[in-house]
């Protein structure tokens, strides 16, 4: 994440400021994936390739296709990729964590349990996979 500095007059830079909202607007992109991708041919692959997971998932497709979708992330994602989506997650998801991502993905419709319950769930397809 971006460290915020402040110039010599004690106000935070243009750039600065770009850049939070350019981190913001990622986790709002990424949190809509996660909350849409049950919506997507999920479904079919659950049924007929991943029943697995499903079962595993308390037959809850939401949770199921986060997982799914975690495993797809993985699978696509070259070497250093992984790598630091790996740390990424496990930083941000750590009991030690500041919870950023889960901060800048915070809206009115989503609370914070419920931010960290599916990143983990996401965290735990990817890691699946590595």
């Amino acid at each position: 994440m971006t460290k915020i500095s402040l110039d010599i007059s004690g106000k935070v830079s243009s750039e600065h400021l770009k850049a939070i909202s350019a981190i913001k607007k990622i986790a709002e992109d990424l949190l809509f994936i996660i909350n849409n991708y049950e919506h997507t041919d999920i479904m079919d692959r659950l049924f007929n390739e991943r029943v697995e997971i499903l079962e595993s998932e308390a037959f809850d497709y939401k949770m199921a296709s986060i997982r799914i979708l975690g495993q797809d992330m993985a699978k696509i994602c070259n070497p250093v990729t992984v790598a630091e989506v790996k740390d990424i997650f496990i930083k941000e998801t750590s009991k030690t964590s500041q919870f950023q991502l889960v901060a800048h993905m915070m809206n009115t419709t989503h609370e914070f349990d419920d931010i960290l319950a599916l990143l983990l769930k996401l965290k735990k397809g990817f890691l699946e996979m590595v």
